[in-house]
């Protein structure tokens, strides 16, 4: 019809200008701009023209043309949302947030009703971590258009960042209300009611997840370890066998974490780990000025744990150790914004502490590499509020994979994992993508500073009986398996009188416990709940307790350190993989390898004849209380030695430009 119209009128502008519009639309962008240019040299000052033509110089990546027609537009039409929202766009496609939030803004100002320059304002905001005025556009978007379902997809992201749950739950509704087959929705409904310890509810929106698409990645595992913080281990053997198939044909079903925590298999949690690292694999490299030079070599700590938590617990005094006259050390925040006693101790010890919750993964890279950053030590891995993204943007030349994450990473990204030779031995080397640098003791690092509460607790105070035999298990409740408590219920029942104190983790899994036990024979007065405390306090409170029992084939990690430093002897199962060796590492590191055992068997009997050979018990005790001093588990000063060595050859092995390559360091 248009060129029926020129064929007529040569010099109709307005047809002309259409014929452009639909050589944009397909995808001809060369002849949409030759026309639209056509257009305007018969009439000059046309806005909307402008504004199309710079549609397809955007396109075919003639960025300063399209945001020229964009001004030309706007210069005569000053009110032109469209205008403003074009250029916008551009300007937010390529990094220049703050430019686009002052475009969208005068696009609503034009327009009011424009909800989808409040959307991409508010992605703006979003990613320049204005948090508040991100979620008051979105809240805009909704009010113009309650049915714009993208809007609600990135709302809930940040209410639930921000810990908002009551606002999460109505985002999450109307999503689900506009569609009810969302599988994302169900999931983070999912996740919110398990941190309110309702799991059946968690159970049921991950069971809705699967009746909609039964292949949903990852909602599998999802599934059982929302089952294990509730200990309900109903077909729990099926599932990890189902588990174990799926994976070993590449199917995403676990998250490699959850993979980890369920499954002493390596070359299976290798597998899960590939499976899982996809999105955060290949490079994006960030066009910078060449890094500075300095005569120290600088380290990043990378984590959203610099508050009171276990893996700061652990690291803090590390911090304070380094040799600050070879190293500079250098601190990313991404955690929740928690400032307690432990974020102000460790803060002291940075040369500088960067807070970038609300920075994105590539903001956070390019802030690192403006540092000069030559070793990033990813202290998160792929565990809770993790940001693996960031090293696709190469924020160091060296990236090594630390403390936090027992497992592989699986991500060419990552160069090295810290180990030591029990939680890695040689034969398994295979099995971990990331080149291994051994320490010569334990992997983990303690804390020589770590407090001991001034309070004596007595038995009745915390509701144990006076004179039983307590074993305790202070392990997360996810580490828990019916494997694992046919072995405790078998001790109980060898040692008579005896009880056993975990943590109480959520009504649910109490109640489950006190049926699982009494499955096996064993009476609920047996089973004795703790509630949390302060770490100092629990590890005074600890003291109370005659022998810890571990768990497989996740182990405990701090919380067996926590157990050694208090003098209370932890037994354990050592398994095939990280997850499973880390009790065994901490004990050859404090000189108790007798308290590594090989089979359910030797495990059940040997924590049965320590609970009956009260002088073995004690010379134990004794033991572990003499080589807290003398042993190199709790030795901080000559850990941190023996990390800078390891930190040095990494160093020297990037300066040569040569491959990464596994690390050994003399004892």
């Amino acid at each position: 019809i248009y060129q029926s119209v020129i064929s007529k009128d040569s010099n109709n502008f307005e047809a002309i200008h259409h014929l452009g519009i639909i050589e944009y639309q397909k995808k001809n962008y060369q002849s949409s701009i030759d026309l639209i240019k056509k257009a305007l040299i018969l009439r000059p000052n046309y806005a909307e023209a402008y504004s199309n033509l710079a549609l397809s110089y955007k396109e075919l990546g003639y960025l300063e043309l399209a945001l020229a027609s964009l001004s030309s537009a706007i210069k005569i039409n000053p009110k032109n949302s469209q205008a403003f929202y074009n250029r916008g766009h551009i300007k937010k496609d390529n990094d220049d947030y703050i430019g686009a939030i002052k475009d969208y803004s005068k696009s609503i100002n034009s327009d009011p009703k424009n909800f989808v320059a409040y959307f991409n304002r508010g992605l703006c905001h979003d990613r320049t971590g204005n948090i508040k005025e991100a979620m008051n556009d979105y809240q805009n978007v909704i009010q113009l258009n309650p049915k714009y379902d993208p809007v609600y997809k990135n709302l809930v992201a940040l209410q639930m960042k921000e810990g908002l749950q009551k606002e999460s739950f109505i985002s999450l509704y109307k999503m689900i209300e506009i569609d009810d087959e969302d599988c994302y929705a169900y999931v983070c409904l999912a996740g919110l009611f398990k941190e309110l310890g309702q799991i059946d509810n968690a159970l049921n929106c991950l069971a809705k997840v699967k009746s909609i698409d039964s292949n949903y990645e990852f909602v599998d595992g999802l599934s059982l370890h929302y089952k294990m913080f509730a200990s309900n281990w109903d077909d729990y053997y099926d599932n990890i066998s189902d588990l174990k198939k799926d994976l070993s044909h590449s199917k995403p079903v676990a998250v490699s974490f959850i993979a980890l925590t369920l499954i002493d298999d390596p070359q299976l949690q290798l597998m899960a780990a590939k499976l899982y690292s996809k999105k955060f694999t290949g490079i994006e490299k960030i066009n910078t000025l060449p890094r500075e030079k300095s005569k120290k070599i600088r380290i990043g700590y990378f984590s959203a744990d610099f508050f009171n938590h276990a893996t700061c617990v652990l690291i803090a005094e590390l911090f304070e150790l380094h040799d600050k006259d070879n190293f500079e050390l250098y601190g990313f925040s991404f955690g929740p914004n928690i400032q307690d006693h432990m974020t102000a101790r460790i803060k002291k010890s940075f040369d500088q502490f960067h807070e970038v919750r609300d920075l994105t993964d590539k903001d956070i890279a390019a802030l690192a590499i403006k540092c000069g950053i030559d070793i990033a030590i990813d202290l998160k891995g792929y565990t809770k509020d993790s940001r693996a993204g960031i090293f696709k943007h190469q924020p160091a030349p060296v990236v090594v994979n630390y403390l936090g994450y027992p497992g592989t990473m699986a991500n060419p990204n990552v160069h090295y994992i810290i180990a030591d030779e029990t939680l890695i031995p040689k034969e398994k080397q295979c099995f971990y993508s990331e080149k291994i640098a051994y320490l010569p003791n334990s992997y983990q690092i303690n804390d020589s500073k770590r407090k001991i509460a001034n309070h004596s607790f007595t038995r009745k105070e915390v509701g144990l009986p006076d004179s039983s035999f307590v074993f305790c298990s202070f392990n997360n409740i996810y580490k828990f398996n019916p494997e694992v408590f046919d072995s405790w219920s078998n001790i109980l029942k060898k040692v008579e009188g005896s009880v056993l104190w975990l943590l109480e983790e959520n009504e649910i899994s109490t109640t489950n416990l006190i049926k699982e036990a009494a499955k096996r024979g064993i009476s609920a007065d047996r089973l004795i709940f703790a509630k949390r405390l302060d770490n100092s306090y629990h590890l005074a409170r600890s003291q109370l307790a005659d022998l810890f029992l571990d768990t497989w084939p996740c182990n405990a990690h701090t919380t067996a350190s926590d157990a050694l430093w208090a003098g209370l002897p932890i037994l354990t199962l050592i398994g095939k993989s990280f997850a499973s060796r880390v009790c065994a590492s901490l004990l050859n590191a404090i000189d108790c390898p007798e308290l590594i055992t090989y089979s359910t068997k030797e495990y059940e009997a040997l924590a049965i004849e320590l609970a009956l050979n009260q002088i073995l018990l004690e010379s134990t005790k004794t033991k572990i209380i003499k080589n807290k001093d003398l042993s190199p588990l709790f030795d901080s000063i000559n850990y941190v030695k023996d990390l800078e060595k390891i930190y040095q050859k990494m160093f020297e092995i990037k300066e040569r430009k040569e491959a990464p390559e596994n690390i050994y360091i003399e004892n």
